[in-house]
């Protein structure tokens, strides 16, 4: 079986970190489909440098040389060229040539929110997407209460003011990438998803598509190291957040605050956040609510080990997003045995198995503080019982998620090949 992913993101290829604190779902996936002797992998991304196509491992890599542009058309780019740019079809003329020449028996699409989503449709070889994010929801919750636009771009922010590269170039550029994943999901024959939000989603505007169930593989650091344990002493919070305005930041500060006003001796990490981050340091502002004051610790970005010291270190993870599908740092915390708090939003109910008594609103940091307290008394009284640590370690089962995948482009190829016979 001849297996071609379709990504944003480079996968193995390199050893890079990037800003997503170690690989991700993607490459995650990839370990694994590299070790199953029955299928041949191809993985095609975008990149700005001139690469070749070569096998690395057992991946047959094709990069597609998109060229950077230069600073006159970037500032074109930023005012006016995303309009035409985010809808630009040339990319399938790049895809085709690599489907042409690897010659695929399944094309593994994953997210619905890049470009690349075009060959869809453009190709006689069958395509499933796998879904990620889900980018009109986000649109919906992108600027948290009393913000907006103009909390964040002022003409004293010569850069984002004048440049538009910023908040409103984001904004912008997603409210049209939004309106392009809706055409592709209805164009779209057979969705991989994992979550009754994505489901309702996909279905929602395609009443006639295929969806399949197949859960995220999470890293492999987390196979492999000891689960969590209960440590003795203060109450030690931790999030792993992106530095974007949607997924909580402003919540943890508020909540944090609570706190302090309730003499909470305590601390609160967040992973994946610089606190010279130009995006946090406005939350702050306009929140008149700062880190150093309230006990969180912006901690950057971690290594693997790095997070799952943390993670080991600490007595509830918190995960405080205005929207989210299954949010892998909420999946590994869960997964080492953490008790866990979540904002009742998008895909995390499933990811909470239902469980309504540990999620809060987003709008609510009250409730989110009286959640964190009374779950910080059931453990220290070791009232506290974990429902969510088998369910966690079955979900993230790289053996049933492969064998899952597998039946996936199985019945994909089949169905495929019968309809090809019954239009001869």
């Amino acid at each position: 079986m001849k297996v071609l992913i379709i990504s944003p993101s480079k996968g193995l290829y390199d050893s890079q970190t990037g800003g997503y604190n170690g690989v991700g779902w993607v490459a995650s996936l990839q370990y694994y489909l590299e070790r199953e002797s029955d299928i041949e992998l191809a993985m095609a991304f975008v990149t700005p440098a001139p690469l070749q196509k070569e096998k690395r491992g057992n991946t047959m890599y094709y990069p597609i040389h998109i060229p950077d542009r230069s600073r006159l058309k970037k500032l074109y780019y930023y005012w006016q060229g995303y309009k035409k740019d985010v809808f630009d079809k040339s990319i399938v003329i790049l895809l085709k040539e690599v489907i042409e020449d690897f010659t695929p028996d399944i094309i593994h699409i994953f997210g619905t929110e890049s470009n690349l989503g075009y060959i869809i449709g453009e190709t006689d070889v069958p395509c499933v997407v796998h879904i990620q994010g889900i980018l009109s929801t986000v649109l919906n919750v992108y600027f948290p209460l009393g913000l907006n636009v103009k909390s964040f771009v002022t003409p004293t922010n010569i850069r984002e003011y004048w440049f538009r590269n910023g908040i409103v170039f984001n904004y912008n550029r997603m409210v049209l990438a939004a309106e392009r994943e809706k055409a592709f999901i209805r164009k779209s024959k057979y969705i991989i998803g994992r979550t009754e939000f994505d489901k309702q989603f996909t279905r929602l505007y395609n009443s006639d598509i295929k969806y399949f169930h197949v859960d995220e593989i999470l890293r492999d650091e987390f196979y492999k190291c000891a689960k969590w344990n209960f440590r003795e002493g203060k109450l030690r919070l931790v999030s792993t957040l992106s530095p974007t305005i949607y997924k909580g930041i402003d919540i943890v500060l508020k909540t944090a605050s609570i706190l302090k006003e309730c003499n909470v001796d305590f601390e609160w990490t967040i992973i994946g956040v610089n606190k010279k981050n130009s995006i946090v340091s406005k939350i702050e502002r306009h929140n008149n609510l700062f880190a150093e004051d309230l006990s969180v610790l912006y901690a950057g970005i971690q290594t693997p080990q790095e997070i799952i010291s943390t993670l080991q270190a600490s007595t509830i993870y918190v995960h405080p997003s205005y929207i989210d599908n299954s949010p892998n740092s909420l999946c590994e915390a869960q997964y080492l045995g953490m008790p866990t708090i979540a904002t009742n939003v998008g895909g995390i109910p499933t990811m909470m198995n239902f469980n309504y008594e540990y999620m809060v609103s987003p709008v609510n940091p009250y409730s989110l503080a009286v959640k964190i307290l009374d779950l910080f008394s059931q453990i220290t009284s070791g009232r506290y019982v974990n429902g969510l640590e088998e369910i966690a370690c079955k979900r993230h089962n790289p053996e049933k998620i492969m064998r899952e995948l597998k039946d996936v482009y199985s019945t994909i190829i089949s169905e495929h090949k019968k309809c090809n016979e019954r239009r001869v």
